[in-house]
């Protein structure tokens, strides 16, 4: 369908797609929905005092849900994009370099461009342009995100913060240990070369990527007021 363009096209082709992963990560969803809720289940004036006052949270799993997929959608969109003109990708041609063709731990650039789209689309959400910079925890992008691209991360990191949190009930040292299992394995994964699973390969630049996921969550989960009692990080 497209025409296979050379590299220095692909550089310049990321500068935009990482952007506007960016804009769309920073859609306020969850803003969009309570307006709607407020115009659609406006009560009447006999009702306001006969039924129990709302608690502004309803159908915000679905919203989660939606912020989950939309930035996961668009990292799939862009690696498929990306593969179909690169060189060496699904276009056949193949004077791509032998180091990163024959390497198991060099990330062909479709993959990289989807991973820090995605990523991109994440900080959005962390911190949105529209809002000063204060958003979401960037949780549920940062979930679908890491499921795709490292299964066996996600893996580790959800087991770690479910088993810290069942032995201490506090968030906090959960979601500490939590960032660094998911680092640790991520790494080690590096060093041994572990099975990637359905995602892409273990290796710098997949350490390098988990991290700086943890980097853009940590502000808001472990250091923002509203996230230190037992508001669900998920919906919040």
């Amino acid at each position: 369908m497209f025409g296979v363009v050379d590299v220095r096209t692909i550089a310049m082709l990321s500068g935009p797609l990482v952007g506007a992963g960016y804009f769309l990560g920073s859609i306020q969803w969850r803003i969009l929905h309570r307006r709607w809720q407020l115009r659609s289940l406006e009560p009447i004036a006999d009702e306001a005092f006969t039924e129990a006052p709302a608690s502004g949270r309803e159908g915000e799993g679905f919203v989660a849900a939606f912020e989950a997929l939309i930035p996961l959608v668009y990292a799939l969109v862009v690696w498929s994009f990306i593969e179909s003109v690169a060189p060496g990708g699904g276009s056949g041609f193949n004077a791509s370099s032998f180091i990163g063709a024959l390497s198991n731990q060099v990330l062909p650039v479709w993959q990289s461009l989807a991973m820090w789209s995605g990523a991109a689309a994440v900080l959005g959400h962390v911190a949105p342009v529209w809002t000063r910079f204060r958003g979401g925890t960037g949780i549920p992008p940062a979930m679908a995100l890491t499921l795709f691209f490292a299964p066996w991360v996600f893996v580790a990191a959800v087991a770690a913060f479910l088993g810290t949190f069942w032995f201490t009930r506090n968030r906090r040292p959960a979601l500490l240990v939590c960032y660094g299992v998911a680092l640790s394995y991520s790494w080690i994964g590096w060093v041994f070369t572990f099975n990637r699973g359905w995602g892409v390969n273990f290796g710098p630049e997949l350490s390098l990527w988990v991290a700086i996921l943890m980097a853009m969550l940590t502000p808001r989960l472990l250091y923002a007021d509203e996230y230190q009692d037992d508001t669900d990080p998920l919906l919040g």
